[in-house]
């Protein structure tokens, strides 16, 4: 469900109340939430209807969609994964102020051929067959 509708439905549940409590007819609401449209999840899919990941993380493994990228590629997908190892937060506010290291968030692009489950399953898209196939090269 898109964040806009997510905080629009309390304040819709807030007025049916109170339209309940008077009496008043719920039927402008119900109107109003007919018209509502609920953004769909666009992300690729495995044919087993796994949802894929643009990136993976160096360290677990998983698919991730948002995480720390760092300046030699690497892709971490959370504060475990990137605060391992020695490495602290003092460390990553300089890489950070050189532009080093950040936290993002990717999109998916058509022009990518590998994604990932969130599990770290390797898929590949078939251009022939439109869908996309587990890697067996992992």
């Amino acid at each position: 469900m898109c964040v806009r509708l997510r905080l629009l439905l309390p304040l819709l549940r807030a007025v049916a109340r109170s339209q309940a409590s008077t009496g008043a007819s719920l039927e402008p609401i119900m109107a109003m939430l007919g018209t509502v449209s609920v953004k769909t999840d666009s992300r690729p899919k495995t044919p087993s209807g796994e949802v894929l990941y643009p990136r993976q993380c160096v360290k677990c493994g998983s698919g991730m969609q948002e995480g720390y990228l760092c300046e030699n590629g690497d892709t971490l997908c959370s504060d475990a994964c990137f605060f391992s190892d020695g490495y602290t937060k003092e460390e990553y506010q300089r890489d950070y102020e050189r532009g080093t290291c950040f936290w993002t968030e990717w999109e998916w692009d058509n022009g990518w051929s590998e994604q990932w489950t969130e599990s770290g399953r390797c898929f590949i898209w078939i251009e022939e067959s439109g869908i996309w196939e587990e890697s067996q090269n992992d």
